[in-house]
């Protein structure tokens, strides 16, 4: 995500990412907007249970060490790794996801970046 109050561009590691956010109570207003893939049930189908929405797939990205996101309008979608060795260990849901775009664009924890 491109955060302009930070000249962070889009696809970079925040220099604010410790794990959590180092600024979060005085986080920018484009920090504030945004919304990941899983808070917008994007990219599985969600079901209903006792007249609430829950997600098939387990994309908590807290959880699951991996944030998923749009990269275009293309479809496309980013997998940032938040702890190190989750894109690997999580491999079979990243193919998953890849499956249901087309495209994924990995980011690791590293900096490295690669694409399925």
């Amino acid at each position: 995500m491109h955060i302009p109050e930070l000249n962070k561009p889009a696809q970079e590691q925040c220099p604010n990412d410790c794990g959590s956010c180092a600024i979060y109570e005085q986080r920018p207003q484009s920090c504030r907007a945004y919304n990941c893939s899983w808070l917008r049930g994007d990219l599985f189908r969600t079901k209903k249970k006792k007249n609430r929405q829950v997600s098939i797939a387990p994309l908590r990205p807290d959880r699951l060490g991996i944030i998923f996101d749009n990269a275009s309008d293309d479809g496309t979608i980013v997998a940032r790794e938040l702890e190190d060795g989750k894109l690997v260990q999580e491999s079979e849901l990243v193919m998953k996801v890849a499956a249901k775009v087309g495209h994924v664009i990995l980011v690791y924890k590293d900096g490295r970046k690669g694409m399925i």
